[in-house]
């Protein structure tokens, strides 16, 4: 793709990163506050005796995949806006793109490791031999996992670049 090319699709790519970093909050606030006192923010039945405190908890949890998602697309935007600059082959560039794979990787670990948490939090209040640990691992997972391996090592691969192309312009 040229330059041509890539700078308006990273100013539109940019807008809707700045999008979804601002309906992202907002939705998960709507769902916390609209969703049924009988459903647990992972789909397990909440029982009747689940606190305020201990469902609340398991919301305030799960921030946490929210929260690195957010960072990963406030990087994400700042390497849409470098090629909106004509900022292509850069070793801040690839740096992003390194820190943009960590972040994915953040989210995918921290949804995997907090929702055992979360099921028991949830059913803390249930009678003895009711509470339960859920491990779940879905498709979505593993694709994160993966794709967070591969922009690290495009990262990588762009910090070669960049680096060859710097020395490249120091020939001419």
């Amino acid at each position: 793709m040229s330059d041509q090319r890539l700078e308006p699709l990273a100013r539109v790519l940019g807008a809707a990163t700045l999008a979804a970093m601002i309906m992202l909050p907002g939705a998960f606030l709507l769902a916390a506050f609209l969703a049924p006192a009988t459903l647990s923010p992972i789909g397990l039945p909440v029982a009747p005796g689940v606190s305020a405190a201990e469902w609340w908890g398991a919301v305030l949890i799960g921030l946490i995949p929210g929260t690195a998602m957010l960072w990963t697309f406030h990087v994400l935007r700042g390497l849409f806006r470098a090629y909106a600059a004509g900022e292509v082959l850069s070793a801040a560039n690839a740096a992003r793109i390194g820190l943009i794979g960590r972040g994915i990787l953040l989210v995918a670990a921290s949804s995997l490791l907090i929702r055992p948490i979360q099921s028991v939090l949830l059913t803390l209040s249930n009678p003895e031999g009711q509470r339960q640990v859920t491990i779940t691992v879905s498709s979505n997972d593993l694709a994160l996992l993966l794709a967070g391996g591969v922009f690290i090592a495009i990262g990588f691969a762009m910090r070669e670049a960049a680096r060859a192309d710097a020395e490249n312009k120091a020939f001419v």
